[in-house]
């Protein structure tokens, strides 16, 4: 099945001269950049046929992308880099930036007062982060310019008209490029070249009103960007008559002197069935900006969904009245979820993976065991994909390879902490990290914070071994989430050969006991080779086991102590009675 299938087109971005070459690269720089990666080569027909697993418009659920109401956005905004100063953007400026004729400047105009408000000073912050200014140069040496947004890991939503002019179909578009969060010079990132765009067929081939009405436009970059800016999730309004109040539209107007973020905020928008109406100071440089609504779940918990693109004045004559926006009809949020599917996850999960995430149960398994080796982009990926699966409600994870070498480093810990903020259904949690020798506390206290979302589990099992960097802080920190798990009433904690680790750690885990002590019905305890801990914090946990009142189920297992013995001569004593006790 192609493009034409699924009504959309696209062009492909590389120098004119050895196009494919170039594209080629892309995609090479592209592998090489991201934890994205296929293990096989693109086809060869890898720019013009794409084939599309169509069962994916019976999906219900899909991640952030659901149709009819509102679900968790998949990614917030990780801490960025230092803002640098971006020679590209100046040059942007100075050479680059789409000019407005003295005739023309009436069409900018506002109201008597201006409603919009400045706000790209905050590029350090979710949204702006995830909105950018996309630059398009042609074929006779002219630009166009607008406002994008992230919508997945390498992927914006903007308007068609930018990137495609359908008036002039000679007038090819040669090069593409995005800044998320740009700031006159100034820009947490570089630019971004985009590696493909596509375009709704029926923008390029219909009247102008149809055109009007598919004037939307994904672009493809060359670099997954959006796991540092997050990324908006989108909105498919079940009524289409029904009035969105409190809509915000994010953009970068051309009537400013520099190239900043300014958003308009207002009361109440019409939705068409195709297009909507609204009246605000929207102006042009804005166009192909969200049109968005927020979900506040807290002062730091805010989430931000796209229904809409601005296109411009309904009336050209009338540049102070009614404005236009292109409406996410379920036909157009169905073909962009078929192809942010294709472009992310179909490109960088291993099949087997992929296809549980397909299937979409309740059940998902990472087991890296002795069956198979895999390596770290492999798990990076599948620890990503988690948050496409909303309604999850087992998840565990094995890390042990078939030649025990360690494939979990604290940047898979960093990915699988943003997935957790969606698995807020999660029920069942089994971490099982038997090579620990890559992860440092930086790592653990990622899956700390990544637990904080987890407060509706039941059944936790963590494994920790061989980690020669970790400390006791960051291990409290985690066994701390514990402590807030009100439905809890199976735990498992094994702490296994860890140099640098504590009393401190060991008390974590009978904290973590003593606070559920009203829920717990079965614990699993295995400790070895810990040599910085002593027999006091093991008395400790001891004194917790005693405080949990209908505890059905105990396994304790104490090995390379001088003490052992006698720690596990008194929970034998006090516990004989239990119906199931075994300690070893």
């Amino acid at each position: 099945m192609d493009m034409q299938d699924i009504d959309w087109d696209y062009e492909e971005f590389g120098r004119k001269e050895a196009e494919e070459k170039e594209i080629m690269k892309g995609i090479k720089k592209f592998e090489a950049r991201t934890i994205y990666k296929s293990k096989n080569s693109p086809p060869d027909e890898a720019f013009l046929r794409y084939e599309f697993d169509r069962e994916l418009q019976h999906l219900l659920d899909y991640g952030n992308f659901v149709s009819g109401k509102l679900t968790q956005m998949t990614a917030f905004s990780n801490p960025l880099k230092n803002t640098y100063r971006n020679e590209a953007a100046i040059k942007v400026q100075s050479n680059l930036q789409a000019k407005v004729p003295e005739e023309g400047k009436a069409t900018l105009k506002v109201k008597d007062q201006d409603e919009r408000k400045r706000v790209g000073d905050q590029i350090l912050e979710f949204p702006q982060t995830a909105i950018g200014y996309v630059l398009a140069e042609f074929s006779d040496n002219t630009v166009q310019r607008g406002t994008g947004s992230m919508v997945g890991p390498n992927h914006v939503i903007t308007a068609a008209h930018i990137i495609y002019d359908r008036t002039k179909p000679a007038r090819k578009v040669q090069r593409i490029r995005f800044w998320p969060g740009l700031k006159g010079t100034e820009a947490v990132f570089k630019e971004v070249e985009v590696a493909r765009a596509l375009v709704v067929e029926k923008y390029k081939n219909t009247a102008f009103k149809q055109s009007e009405e598919n004037d939307v436009a994904i672009l493809i970059l060359q670099q997954a960007v959006g796991l540092s800016t997050g990324w908006f999730g989108l909105y498919n309004p079940e009524k289409p008559e029904a009035i969105i109040k409190n809509y915000e539209i994010h953009g970068y107007p051309e009537d400013c002197q520099e190239l900043v973020q300014h958003c308009v905020k207002s009361k109440a928008i019409k939705l068409g069935k195709e297009v909507y109406e609204y009246e605000n100071d929207a102006t042009s440089g804005m166009n192909g900006g969200p049109i968005a609504i927020q979900r506040v779940h807290s002062e730091t918990f805010i989430e931000y969904f796209i229904f809409g693109i601005h296109l411009r004045n309904k009336s050209l004559a009338n540049p102070t009245g009614a404005k236009i926006g292109v409406r996410l009809t379920k036909e157009k949020f169905d073909e962009i979820q078929d192809i942010i599917e294709w472009f992310f996850l179909k490109e960088s999960l291993d099949d087997t993976f992929y296809q549980q995430m397909m299937k979409r149960s309740n059940e998902f398994s990472i087991q890296f065991d002795t069956s198979r080796n895999v390596d770290i982009c492999q798990l990076n990926n599948a620890l990503h994909a988690l948050r496409f699966n909303l309604h999850l409600q087992s998840l565990s994870i094995r890390t042990k390879t078939a030649d025990n070498k360690s494939v979990i480093t604290d940047e898979s810990l960093e990915i699988f902490k943003h997935s957790c903020q969606v698995l807020r259904q999660l029920k069942t949690f089994k971490l099982d990290i038997y090579e620990c020798s890559k992860l440092t506390d930086n790592g653990i206290r990622d899956l700390a914070r990544g637990m904080q979302n987890l407060n509706d589990i039941q059944i936790i099992s963590l494994f920790f071994s061989n980690g020669k960097q970790i400390t006791s802080a960051s291990l409290k920190e985690v066994f701390a989430e514990v402590c807030h798990m009100p439905n809890l009433h199976t735990f498992s904690a094994t702490l296994m050969n860890m140099e640098s680790i504590d009393d401190e750690a060991v008390r974590a885990v009978g904290s973590a006991i003593y606070k559920n002590q009203h829920t717990l019905k079965s614990i699993k305890l295995h400790f070895q080779t810990i040599p910085q801990s002593t027999e006091a914090s093991f008395q400790q946990i001891v004194g917790d086991l005693k405080t949990v009142e209908s505890l059905e189920k105990l396994s304790v297992t104490i090995f390379g102590f001088k003490f052992s013995e006698e720690i596990k001569n008194q929970i034998k004593t006090y516990f004989r009675k239990l119906h199931q006790l075994t300690v070893l």
